[in-house]
């Protein structure tokens, strides 16, 4: 395959590696203080490091989703794992969370699913 292709498809040395992440909030916050929450963490923990984040959740179960870079072409790094991992360790909101190994966004199996199935 040609070098063109494995980056439209993002195969390769164009593979693009992330992490998922789970969050279980400490039970009784209200539903606005959820969405501060949230608004803070894509704030301050994924759009202030060049991630994205996708995913969602209510104040019952909390949230999860993957996290990778903002350039579809660049991995994530144990730098950018680090700084979520501080960023929810901080939180009074957090009762308990995980972030997965690196895995391939894109052609790969989320390992929390893998985990449930």
């Amino acid at each position: 395959m040609n070098k063109r292709l494995r980056k439209k498809k993002h195969l390769g040395e164009f593979r693009q590696l992330g992490f998922s992440a789970e969050c279980r909030l400490r039970s009784g916050l209200s539903g606005a203080a959820f969405d501060q929450f949230t608004d803070e963490f894509i704030a301050q923990a994924i759009e202030a490091n060049r991630l994205v984040f996708g995913g969602g959740g209510s104040p019952n179960r909390g949230w999860s989703g993957v996290v990778c870079r903002d350039d579809s072409h660049e991995s994530a790094t144990d730098g950018d794992k680090a700084a979520v991992h501080n960023w929810l360790e901080r939180r009074p909101e957090v009762e308990s969370f995980r972030l997965s190994d690196f895995w391939d966004v894109w052609h790969g199996a989320d390992p929390f699913d893998t985990e449930k199935a």
